[in-house]
């Protein structure tokens, strides 16, 4: 009796707990007119789209820091376009944007002053839906 009370309640604690926001896509936003791709140039576009990322890999290592690569599959945008990827909190470093053939795509651009302390990378474009986008990056003591 207990354990059918017991494992009822549990269930809708689980249930309503549960943030169903995650997987939606919004349409937020970002300004990005005063933020410079790598190479020092101003993207085509002043604002970007937010784009959910499908799928998160973590690689740890030894030490306290933890390679993270978002993956976004499929989809297509062009340069007057971009999108952002919102990025883990910590210490940011070594941002590579590849494809997963490990071709770079440009521009990329990072908000924020530098990329240590930035909470979007910024995709200029990707133009072929068969190729996914892989945007990588390390983030220092992670694990502390």
């Amino acid at each position: 009796m207990y354990k059918s009370i017991f494992c009822g309640i549990f269930t809708i604690l689980l249930l309503f707990s549960i943030n169903s926001q995650v997987y939606g896509e919004s349409n937020e936003r970002i300004d990005i007119s005063k933020y410079l791709d790598k190479d020092g140039n101003a993207f085509v576009s002043d604002f970007a789209e937010v784009r959910q990322t499908d799928k998160i890999v973590f690689e740890i290592g030894k030490d306290t820091t933890v390679h993270v690569k978002h993956i976004i599959v499929g989809d297509t945008w062009q340069p007057d376009e971009p999108k952002v990827i919102k990025m883990l909190p910590g210490k940011h470093s070594n941002l590579e944007v590849t494809d997963e053939d490990g071709d770079y795509l440009r521009p990329i651009g990072f908000v924020g002053e530098t990329f240590e302390e930035a909470e979007y990378i910024i995709a200029g474009q990707k133009t072929f839906a068969a190729y996914d986008l892989v945007a990588e990056y390390d983030l220092e003591n992670f694990l502390e």
